[in-house]
Parts: structure tokens; sequence; C-alpha cells
């Protein structure tokens, strides 16, 4: 996933086809959705009787990695925001009910900081013409309320979005100020 986000950030339009960044965002699809079962998978397991410390501490290692897989995602998401603006809304819009429901207050900080990133990419690099300002509606109250989170990343992201929402999508972003 690394490794695609940068041969987008790279090469970008000049190589890549609609046809190829479809199927990259299928994938990315796919990871996403295997991320979630085997979170749920994780989750059954701490309700079993023979969870131990051991156990736990294999699931949180496991935790890790299905966070930084999915920090990778985004950040492969973020590249293609970079490369082609507002051309690629109608692919993360694919993503959009995965990546909503990490906002939940069901999920870890590092989940939410996550899609405050994402959030923060869609209109920091796709907002021509104020394409991107049709996010603002679903994930800025969000971004609000992380603002004053007690976790300084979640904090951070969210703080980097409202700045971005003021200096990239001023008049929508106007009433909610």
């Amino acid at each position: 996933v690394e490794s695609l986000g940068e041969i987008v950030m790279y090469v970008g339009q000049e190589l890549i086809k609609v046809d190829q960044l479809q199927m990259l965002f299928q994938q990315l699809i796919v990871v996403l959705e295997g991320r979630e079962k085997r979170v749920q998978e994780r989750n059954a397991r701490c309700n079993t009787e023979d969870f131990d410390e051991d156990e736990k501490d294999l699931i949180e290692a496991e935790n890790e990695t299905e966070d930084e897989i999915f920090e990778a995602v985004v950040e492969c998401v973020g590249n293609v925001l970079k490369a082609y603006g507002a051309k690629a809304h109608t692919f993360v819009d694919m993503m959009l009910p995965g990546i909503s429901q990490l906002l939940g207050s069901n999920r870890s900080t590092e989940e939410q900081r996550i899609g405050v990133c994402l959030f923060d990419d869609l209109i920091e690099f796709s907002n021509q013409d104020g394409a991107a300002v049709r996010y603002m509606e679903p994930f800025l109250p969000f971004v609000w309320n992380a603002s004053v989170s007690k976790d300084f990343t979640l904090r951070q992201a969210a703080v980097y979005g409202i700045g971005v929402c003021a200096q990239n999508a001023t008049d929508a972003f106007r009433p909610h100020a």
C-alpha cells in the first residue's frame, strides 16, 4: 500500500489511467473491509475463556499493525488527492462509508485521527472550485469536537483540519466558524 501511494505521488495522472485508479480503490476497500473483520475477530477473542495476558499482548500488537496498514491506506488516498484533485472524489466516495464509521465514539483515538486526516486531505488537496466542500457537512462536526480531545494527536489533526477549511474553503467554512 505504501509503494502504491508513492507510485501515485511520483507519476500521478501521467501514467495511471482512470481504470487503474478504480482498481486501486477497489483493492483499498478490500483492505479496509478485511481490517474491519479482523478487528471484530480480535474483539471476540478477548471474550474467550482462554484469554490471558499473552493473548492480550498479541492482540495489541495486531491492532498496532492494523493501524499502520490503515495509515498507509489513508496516505495512499492522500497522494491520489494530491495528484488528481477533485477528479478523485468518485473513488474516495466509494470509501466514505467505511471511513465515516471510524469517527464513531466506539472507535480508538488512532482510528478517529486517521479519519480526520483523510478529511484534512480532502479539503486541502481536492477543493478546486469548491468541490470538496460537500465533505464538510458530514465530517466537520466531528472535527470540531476532536479539536478539544484529550489525545494530542487527534486534537492536532482536527485543529489542522479546521485551519485547512479556513484557508481552502473560506466561504463555506465561514458559517461554521
